[in-house]
């Protein structure tokens, strides 16, 4: 009976049992704890990149917010390419232009564009009004002289000349001066035309002061002075142009001026006239085929046309018999453009 083998007690399997259940308990906690601590790294790393993110944009929102207050300010300048043949006109309205300043925004520096290079020029039409001459210029008749190698008289006469080469036109009452000449002639015969002339370049400008004394006439006679442009080949005042201060009548002591065009046989009178003792500045302009005249510094009429090639200016005095003139060109001078 007592060496009958025992079954093993309820005892020590409930016992193993529990222990199994103690360590399996244990082991499931444990996972769990893992996972929610695995969840909790996650959300972390993932909020940390999201506000990264945030913080990129709201740099990148600022640079652009405060790049576009500066634009608004400051307005970038038109560009215009070099070498490009648009007029600048075309973007400013003037050489010097002010961008539009908005309201609000600092006004804009003023900037100023030059013209691009290959832009044509415009041909400048002929002033109304005369500049003065070069201050640099030397005066024809400056030592009181009609020099030989530059004036001839009209037409070609034979006439002495002194030892420094100047003409001796004291038979004609034409005398030079300081700077300039003096005329004091009477009329003779069947009428006295006198003068002299020398030559002209195609662009030269000639300034004289003009002071008529006295013209005398009788009757209805009609007293010239006259100077002007003649051509080369006929050296007559009958074929230039040249202006012409004349008494008309014993009645009137005022002269007119008058614009002889011997080309075309017919003179025009100016709306001027001239008082005997009173300065007058008188300038004659050659351009090549042009000829214009100024009278003090106001351009009388349009440019007149020039046929001819080389031109010669022309100083002379048609008196009918019983006139007389007394006059001075002075401050004369002849320059070459």
């Amino acid at each position: 009976m007592d060496d009958a083998p025992k079954e093993p007690t309820q005892t020590t399997i409930n016992a193993d049992v529990n222990v199994g259940e103690q360590q399996g308990g244990s082991v499931s906690g444990v996972g769990i704890e893992n996972f929610q601590s695995g969840v909790t790294h996650i959300y972390t790393s993932a909020g940390i990149w999201v506000l990264g993110v945030i913080s990129v944009i709201a740099v990148v929102g600022l640079l652009w917010i405060t790049i576009s207050l500066l634009n608004r300010g400051n307005p970038p300048a038109a560009v215009i390419s070099a070498g490009t043949t648009e007029p600048v006109a075309a973007v400013f309205s003037s050489p010097t232009a002010t961008q539009a300043t908005p309201t609000g925004a600092s006004p804009a520096v003023s900037q100023e564009i030059a013209p691009s290079t290959t832009v044509e020029a415009t041909q400048t039409p002929t002033p109304t009004r005369l500049l003065e001459p070069s201050a640099t210029s030397t005066p024809d008749l400056s030592s009181g002289c009609l020099q030989q190698d530059v004036w001839t008289p009209y037409l070609g006469e034979a006439h002495p000349v002194d030892s420094f080469g100047c003409w001796d036109l004291e038979d004609w009452g034409i005398q030079a001066i300081s700077g300039g000449l003096s005329v004091r002639a009477s009329g003779s015969g069947a009428g006295t035309l006198r003068g002299i002339y020398r030559p002209l370049k195609p662009y030269s400008r000639i300034d004289l002061e003009l002071k008529i004394s006295r013209m005398g006439t009788v009757g209805d006679l009609e007293p010239k002075l006259m100077f002007g442009i003649l051509p080369s080949t006929l050296r007559s005042k009958d074929n230039g142009k040249y202006l012409s201060y004349q008494r008309e009548s014993i009645a009137q002591d005022f002269l007119y001026i008058k614009l002889n065009d011997g080309t075309l046989d017919r003179g025009q009178y100016l709306p001027l006239r001239y008082t005997p003792g009173e300065s007058q500045r008188v300038t004659l302009i050659t351009r090549d085929n042009e000829f214009s005249i100024y009278i003090d510094g106001d351009q009388v009429g349009d440019p007149i046309r020039i046929t001819y090639k080389i031109n010669y200016f022309w100083i002379g005095y048609d008196l009918p018999p019983g006139t007389s003139l007394e006059a001075e060109l002075i401050n004369m001078s002849v320059r070459d453009q």
